[in-house]
């Protein structure tokens, strides 16, 4: 009678703590360094718009004062104030869940160190 072949088994990597991962997997921890060479720019207005594939932050900067040539525009236009955006953000839809619990953390942090944040009027 012919022996078997004995089936082999991969043994699974362990973590430092004891939990078991799988074969050929690198936990990963990313962190953002800021250099000179940043992009830094400043805005007070934002728009979020989603796709089926993505998120989308339009940011743009509101002018403090206007001029009179704006103040007719707006006027003509029913009350919209048209201003080009200055970014766009694309985020994949796997990122907005953090991004939120990260919002929320750093506001609580901002509202228990400076006070509450106001939310500014708006007419939509």
């Amino acid at each position: 009678m012919a022996r078997k072949a004995k089936r082999k088994t991969r043994v699974r990597a362990k973590a430092s703590k004891g939990v078991e991962q799988p074969p050929n997997t690198l936990a990963v921890r990313p962190a953002l360094d800021i250099s000179d060479a940043t992009f830094v720019t400043y805005m007070n207005y934002a728009e979020v718009v989603q796709s089926m594939n993505e998120f989308t932050i339009v940011c743009g900067r509101l002018p403090t004062k206007l001029s009179a040539t704006q103040r007719d525009e707006i006027v003509e236009a029913g009350g919209a104030l048209r201003v080009e955006a200055s970014v766009q953000l694309l985020l994949p839809a796997t990122v907005i869940p953090g991004l939120i619990r990260a919002l929320s953390a750093q506001k609580d942090a901002y509202e228990t160190e400076y006070g509450p944040i106001y939310e500014a009027s708006s007419s939509t």
